[in-house]
């Protein structure tokens, strides 16, 4: 069969995907093999395009749908995956998922096409997380075919917007405003629209255009745009399930969109901490919200009393900042079922911290956390000659954190504006495996022997920032300390020298070293450490460079330099 794919590479890693899904069995292959040279019988060229739809008819009836979505997205686009898979389960493709939650079904049938040589991993977090995907372009137009055949969805580009058609899933690859005056498209079936095309602003008129027309609407996504306004008419898709903003500048959600009743995420743009999102204290009215999504941060407003009411469903928040609303919604146990939940401390919650850290015990399915600290220029901190009593609401760092140790449903951690936390031993989660500390101004031994005494963790990174002042630092592993970490990862940070006692991170097998100026070498224990398998170092300093440039390592690691 690799013979009859006559070396076209993709035919012969999709034809291998299929196989591999098929009983080992002289009988089921031979099946394959007939039905594989029957068509690569027929004209050359065709043998790619035969092997491709082989493979998609032999897709389970579940994975179809699954599969052609993804010709939704440009050429050569990197899908981001969660994001994905929630439109997954907004569209009705994730079915009898009996007890399990349907976003961990839409993961199993995004790993099946990865299996089958239908999608490819495009970029993996350090600790194994899928986070972006992408579609050859091959498979793309298979995509693309099968679903006008099915009428499963259309993309339009400039050229064929004059084309018309009555789609139920809309795909705009051009500028919106371009589509919107040029399409006479029937659009009162549409039940997703993307548009995905260059950056473009959402005027006034494009909204209405949009209410005249999406009746029916489920899913509705605007990529990176200029968008500054979601107008209160929002209101009108009364049928929304999933909603996706890319834009910086949007300040405002309107009360209309908590009669959204059937919305279940909301993800609003791009990271840009210093600009928070105003939205509605009422959240609980959306009652099958699952994911409120904004990097960029929530500030609730106006009244939350009255109500007790739960939010079941809801698994993320991220990332609230802690006013009032934010503190009385924790209190009253709104979020019973949040896995992934962040946290911007404020002054307006000084004082309430580590209570709320109490109740967050209370958080069963809790597992992912993002603290970020109050800053040093918060408005609301006095002066202090000790900054960690400055900067955390009245409380040093062990203080605030011995709540934080309780939290033992907790996996993944993360502090923003640290500071000064590693210069005291902390009580960390017992079951965190991953830890992100980052804003970090100084470090000492006291700090990294309470670090190093976490058995669980595998994956720790320690941040600083380009705008740090103070003296540098040694990182100083004593012995046998972070016995199961496997990656660890230093990025612009002061630290002018790492230590590796004896039998130190004896499980290590990824280092990066980004951006620290100060560090002219790495330990010689490092090299020592039989698990090591890659080694990263970007801008190093001169005397670093020259030091790695003349190293000898032994063949089972690699090293990388980035200058």
């Amino acid at each position: 069969m690799a013979q009859s794919c006559r070396g076209l590479p993709l035919s012969i890693i999709v034809l291998a995907g299929l196989l591999a899904n098929k009983e080992k069995s002289r009988r089921e292959w031979s099946k394959v093999m007939g039905h594989v040279n029957w068509y690569l019988s027929q004209d050359e060229t065709q043998v790619k395009d035969i092997v491709l739809k082989l493979s998609y008819d032999n897709l389970p009836r579940r994975l179809k749908p699954c599969f052609l979505y993804l010709g939704l997205f440009p050429e050569d686009f990197e899908i981001p995956v969660t994001p994905l898979l929630q439109k997954w389960v907004a569209e009705g493709f994730i079915q009898d998922t009996g007890s399990r939650d349907p976003d961990d079904v839409a993961e199993d049938y995004l790993y099946e096409l990865i299996d089958r040589s239908l999608v490819q991993a495009a970029r993996v977090d350090t600790n194994g997380d899928l986070i972006v995907i992408r579609v050859h372009d091959l498979l793309r137009d298979l995509c693309i075919l099968e679903s006008k055949e099915d009428r499963v969805f259309e993309v339009f580009t400039d050229h064929n917007i004059l084309i018309p058609t009555k789609p139920r899933r809309l795909s705009i690859h051009s500028k919106m405003d371009h589509y919107i005056s040029s399409s006479n498209n029937d659009h009162s079936c549409v039940r997703s629209l993307f548009f995905l095309g260059s950056y473009y602003y959402i005027r006034s008129w494009d909204w209405k255009w949009l209410f005249e027309r999406l009746k029916l609407v489920r899913v509705l996504e605007f990529g990176v745009n200029g968008s500054n306004k979601i107008p209160s008419d929002i209101e009108n898709f009364i049928h929304l399930r999933y909603l996706r903003i890319q834009s910086h500048y949007v300040p405002f959600v309107p009360n209309s969109i908590l009669n959204l009743w059937n919305l279940q995420t909301i993800d609003l743009g791009p990271p840009r901490r210093s600009v928070p999102i105003s939205f509605p204290a009422q959240i609980w009215k959306l009652k099958h919200l699952r994911h409120l999504n904004a990097p960029r941060t929530i500030k609730l407003r106006g009244s939350c009393s009255g109500s007790d009411e739960k939010m079941w469903n809801l698994q993320t928040v991220f990332t609230l900042v802690l006013n009032s609303q934010a503190t009385s919604l924790i209190k009253k146990g709104t979020f019973p079922n949040v896995k992934k939940l962040g946290l911007i401390v404020t002054s307006e919650c000084e004082g309430e911290l580590p209570k709320l850290l109490q109740r967050l015990q209370e958080l069963s399915y809790l597992n992912k956390l993002l603290i970020v600290l109050r800053d040093r220029d918060d408005a609301g901190v006095e002066y202090s000659s000790d900054e960690s009593v400055k900067r955390n609401n009245g409380l040093k760092s062990q203080e605030l954190l011995r709540s934080l140790g309780q939290l033992n449903c907790l996996t993944i951690l993360t502090i923003g504006n640290a500071f000064d936390l590693l210069t005291c031993a902390l009580a960390f989660p017992p079951n965190v495996t991953e830890l992100t500390l980052s804003e970090i101004k100084c470090i000492n031994d006291e700090g990294m022997n309470g670090l190093g005494n976490h058995t669980k963790l595998k994956i720790l990174r320690l941040l600083g920032y380009p705008a740090s002042r103070g003296d540098s630092f040694v990182v100083n592993c004593g012995r046998g300390s972070f016995p199961e970490l496997e990656v660890v990862e230093m990025e612009i940070l002061k630290v002018r020298e790492w230590k590796l006692e004896n039998g130190a991170m004896s499980r290590l097998q990824n280092v990066v070293i980004n951006y620290c100026k100060k560090l002219d070498d790495l330990p010689n224990e490092l090299w020592s450490l039989s698990g090591l398998r890659k080694v990263q170092v970007k801008k190093p300093s001169v005397q670093m460079a020259h030091m790695l440039g003349n190293l000898e390592i032994n063949s089972g690691c690699q090293l990388v330099i980035e200058n």
